[in-house]
């Protein structure tokens, strides 16, 4: 008898070829992480085979942000990683100057990030319409990264080695239909998928496509919209659990 997990590994592993098959973007992950780290300055970096010794993830510091592919409810967490001490090391190769806390290893990743994010998104949007980033990028709880790896799901890692600096690029690969929902359903942590306006007959947003509802915009909303004849519904993408540890404090911490 088949196990669940071995059903959801095969849902995951038919996504990802239906993902790579259609998009040229995805298809080059490990080519667009590697523009990425030469783009910041590592000029030497080299893509490490599998062989290759992992991160520590102990010592691992990360940044998260997402992209979410429309035709195929596709949800993807993007995933920078490195040793903390080689990340300050990349710093002061970037700028000539010591790390003097955590915030600079955070920006070299967050820059490496940014690169990788833009140019998918650019490129999945030139093969098709419909991506968008949900969110801005954060950084990733330590104690967190564990889980966040591990999680059960698709996924195109790449390590690479530049100047004595290991970093990894992981992208997590969900699917995740829109739902309709009222505003008594939101939950925290739920996307935009429509702006939603003033009433049905405006074009004044009060909230826009792509925004991750925080619990106080939710409880705007409610009471905006408590009064209506009619009650409001919104469509939004609710993230895959292991969404909420790339937010500190947010009440949903298990992933299994």
């Amino acid at each position: 008898m088949k196990s669940k997990s071995d059903h959801s590994d095969r849902e995951s592993q038919a996504l990802l070829a239906r993902l790579v098959t259609s998009s040229k973007a995805l298809k080059n992950v490990p080519k667009i992480a590697l523009e990425a780290v030469q783009g910041i300055g590592l000029f030497t970096a080299q893509i490490e085979d599998e062989t290759a010794p992992l991160i520590d993830e102990r010592q691992a510091i990360a940044s998260w942000c997402a992209i979410y592919d429309v035709r195929h409810h596709a949800w993807m967490d993007l995933v920078i990683e490195a040793d903390r001490r080689e990340a300050e090391h990349a710093f002061q190769l970037l700028t000539g100057e010591t790390a003097v806390s955590l915030s600079d290893c955070y920006d070299v990743l967050g820059e490496i990030g940014n690169y990788v994010r833009g140019a998918l998104k650019r490129g999945i949007l030139s093969e098709y319409s419909g991506c968008f980033t949900p969110g801005t990028p954060k950084y990733v709880p330590g104690g967190n990264l564990h889980s966040i790896l591990n999680y059960p799901c698709a996924r195109i890692r790449t390590q690479m080695r530049a100047d004595g600096v290991r970093i990894a690029v992981t992208l997590l690969i969900h699917e995740q239909r829109p739902v309709a929902k009222t505003m008594a359903k939101l939950r925290e942590l739920d996307v935009t998928m429509e702006p939603i306006v003033i009433n049905p007959s405006s074009k004044l947003e009060i909230v826009a496509k792509g925004v991750v509802l925080s619990r106080l915009w939710i409880e705007k909303l409610r009471n905006r919209f408590m009064h209506e004849e009619k009650e409001r519904h919104v469509a939004v993408i609710s993230p895959p659990p292991v969404t909420s540890l790339f937010h500190p404090g947010f009440a949903q911490t298990s992933v299994d």
